[in-house]
């Protein structure tokens, strides 16, 4: 495809590291995009929920995409949310707005189409006034949690296929058999399934899903390329890796995402842990915690050969 999307393997969900003043710390967001990058990447995400979205004023989503954009420079493709508004020709606006970065494609959030108390007919219909009012812009959708998590069914699938509008779909299920369905519906079309669950990733890729996209590429990006990479040809080692990332999840979800900033500024990736949407504190037992989850994780870089975060140069 020619918008990248099918690029398969590992899109981390950007972090948005903060200064002190809570300003974004573009020094170090040049450190995290290098240190993705080297961790095997196929895509980045940006402007999604972990870059804090909904804390982020208009010009800085755009300024955000942009450097990002720039900073990779064609090294692997790279998307960003475009709708913030309910109005669907705000929709529309922004998101050629933000493909004007530069963005292969610009992702729709799907609580974003419809009421939660609204139809998949509804949905559907503000679906189609959006493909149409975007032109030729290669979209995705993305099952947002916030401010509440609409799922696409299987029945919609079949409708968003039809398009042939949209590249890259972010499941967040949690279910491998809602995500075997849509993927039997999506195979030989444009549409590319990327899972966000830890858990069911191997079993989500031996289905065919693209890749991942998912909250925990932002501790150990590399151990997600690697399966995404080798799991048909290292099945055994494969399950082994996919038991190690279900068990650190729990670690990942605690505080996120003020948890894996503090695992990237232990790593020396970023400076500081600042948040806008949150104000955590760590006690002693819980910093234990992710330094246990981070040894674990070098345990496993080391003996699949793979740079270790310490060994990173960024």
């Amino acid at each position: 495809m020619k918008d990248g999307t099918s690029a398969g393997g590992s899109w981390p969900v950007m972090i948005t590291p903060f200064n002190t003043d809570k300003s974004i710390d573009w020094s170090s967001l040049d450190n995290l995009i290098e240190w993705y990058i080297e961790a095997g990447s196929s895509g980045l995400f940006a402007v999604c929920q972990s870059s804090e979205m909904f804390y982020l004023n208009e010009e800085e989503r755009l300024s955000l995409s942009k450097y990002v954009v720039t900073r990779v420079a064609n090294r692997v493709p790279v998307i960003a949310t475009g709708t913030f508004s309910e109005i669907i020709d705000e929709q529309a606006e922004f998101i050629k707005k933000i493909y004007e970065t530069g963005v292969v494609a610009v992702i729709v959030l799907t609580n974003h189409l419809a009421k939660q108390d609204e139809s998949e007919s509804v949905w559907i219909s503000n679906a189609q006034q959006l493909v149409e009012k975007t032109e030729n812009i290669p979209i995705g959708l993305y099952e947002c949690p916030l401010p509440y998590k609409r799922l696409v069914p299987s029945e919609t699938t079949q409708w968003v296929v039809s398009t042939n509008r949209f590249f890259w779909t972010k499941d967040t299920s949690e279910d491998i058999n809602q995500i075997q369905k849509k993927l039997a519906i999506s195979a030989d079309s444009n549409l590319c399934l990327y899972n966000a669950h830890t858990a069911s990733l191997l079993q989500s890729l031996q289905a065919g899903a693209y890749g991942f996209s998912g909250i925990a590429a932002n501790f150990y990006p590399n151990l997600f390329s690697w399966l995404c990479e080798n799991w048909q040809t290292n099945p055994e080692l494969s399950q082994e890796l996919q038991s190690f990332l279900t068990w650190g999840q729990k670690t990942v979800d605690h505080k996120y995402v003020s948890s894996a900033k503090q695992y990237l500024v232990m790593n020396n990736i970023i400076k500081e842990s600042v948040c806008r949407n949150q104000n955590f504190t760590f006690s002693t037992t819980e910093i234990d915690d992710l330094k246990l989850l981070c040894d674990k994780a070098e345990g496993w870089i080391k003996r699949l050969g793979l740079i270790t975060l310490m060994q990173s140069e960024y």
